[in-house]
């Protein structure tokens, strides 16, 4: 009975920290990533993927293929013009540049949790070359940071991409003060 307890105690407190998709491990240390933390190296674990794309239909939305399944993304915390909008055409050729030919990930607001929006799309952020897609989009000025319906889990690195973009003067921004 012992040696179980024992067994136990070690079971339950050596992984402590480790895994809990807070850090990286690394040898016995375990690297501690910035909650909101929007970098590869801060998610990868939660990732799904890899993923085709299969079409990119606007500045915010795409159609994937995963392990022969095919859904519709709407990319969370960014709002890029609806067709007939100015910077339609743009916002979709930006995202075709970011995504088209590449391997691209998925990554969920809460860890395996898949919600799908009004309109039956599958909600996520995406990644591909090591990089949130959805905050490069607001850095380019493609779109800007939407919190509609929250700020999410990296509404720093969105505003920080969003006043980079309007102080750039970029994308949507690209002639405009302020």
């Amino acid at each position: 009975m012992i040696r179980w307890t024992l067994l136990l105690a070690f079971v339950l407190t050596v992984p402590a920290g480790c895994g809990d998709g807070e850090g990286e491990q690394e040898g016995w240390a375990v690297r501690r990533y910035k909650e909101g933390d929007a970098t590869y190296e801060a998610v990868k674990r939660d990732l799904v993927g890899p993923c085709k794309v299969t079409n990119v239909t606007d500045g915010d939305t795409l159609d994937v293929e995963c392990r022969n399944l095919s859904d519709e993304v709407r990319m969370l915390r960014i709002d890029a013009p609806e067709a007939g909008q100015r910077g339609h055409g743009g916002a979709r050729s930006a995202l075709a540049a970011l995504v088209e030919n590449r391997d691209v990930y998925l990554l969920f607001e809460e860890k395996n949790v898949r919600q799908r929006g009004n309109y039956g799309r599958l909600l996520a952020y995406v990644y591909t070359d090591g990089r949130n897609v959805n905050v490069e989009m607001v850095r380019r000025g493609w779109s800007t940071f939407w919190t509609k319906f929250g700020e999410g889990r990296f509404a720093d690195a969105f505003r920080a991409a969003e006043e980079e973009a309007r102080e750039n003067e970029v994308g949507l921004w690209a002639g405009r003060s302020g």
